[in-house]
């Protein structure tokens, strides 16, 4: 005869335990990512985090400037109510943007190849910088040169004819961007991987190709890209850059 006292009610039935290592039943394993996967993630996430923190520092400086920077230059200037109507600087003017202050005072040239080619100057200083350090005289090991780090092939493909010049080097950057961006329909991440790599490594991969190098320069220069940005304030869009090495 069986004891009531062993006999567990079926609300208290203590579930069997779960063997350890077993998925629940009718989900998937979740792929594994490489290490050059996850290093590539970690610092893209990083680059966006400093991109946001360089995006809220612009819109705080705006919000305390926009009482003052709305209203016509007359009545900021404090002029008696008579003659503010009677100002030449009563209607709103654009301000110029401003040039970028850069190490060997390259600004004056990276504006001049930004408006020739349409592309952001900003941008064309974000790939100056990571590509050489504002130094015109850089040779990279794979033989690019100058200050947009151009190979030889590339260079003359650019109509550029002496790539030591720094001006001729600036216009040949700034027209390659300019060609990357509307191949990859202003895609910023592409471009620079292209710039970096090669567009046909960016079209064989369907995306940034998977080379330790490329996966490190984008986050680079897209951070370097929000730096000269603020400098500037500008919100301009994206542009593509190129590294010294494998066009």
């Amino acid at each position: 005869m069986t004891n009531p006292a062993n006999v567990q009610s079926p609300g208290l039935r203590a579930a069997a335990p779960s063997r350890p290592g077993l998925r629940p039943a009718g989900t998937r394993p979740t792929p594994a990512r490489n290490a050059s996967q996850n290093a590539f993630a970690q610092a893209l996430a990083q680059a966006n985090a400093q991109n946001q923190l360089f995006r809220n520092q612009l819109n705080s400086a705006g919000a305390a400037a926009s009482a003052t920077s709305a209203l016509p230059y007359a009545q900021q200037s404090g002029l008696p109510i008579e003659l503010q109507s009677l100002s030449l600087f009563n209607s709103a003017v654009a301000a110029p943007a401003a040039t970028l202050k850069l190490p060997g005072g390259f600004g004056q040239m990276v504006d001049q190849a930004a408006k020739k080619y349409g592309v952001d100057p900003a941008l064309i200083a974000a790939v100056m910088e990571t590509e050489s350090k504002f130094n015109p005289d850089a040779v990279s090991g794979a033989g690019a040169r100058g200050l947009m780090q151009l190979m030889p092939a590339t260079a003359r493909g650019l109509g550029v004819t002496n790539a030591s010049d720094p001006l001729q080097n600036v216009l040949g950057g700034a027209k390659l961007l300019g060609q990357l961006s509307q191949k990859y329909n202003g895609n910023l991440e592409l471009t620079l991987a292209a710039y970096n790599a090669g567009s046909g490594a960016v079209d064989k991969h369907g995306g940034i190709p998977p080379y330790a190098e490329t996966r490190k320069y984008v986050p680079l220069v897209l951070a370097a890209y929000e730096r000269s940005k603020a400098q500037v304030g500008t919100t301009a869009p994206a542009t593509p850059a190129t590294p010294g090495t494998g066009r």
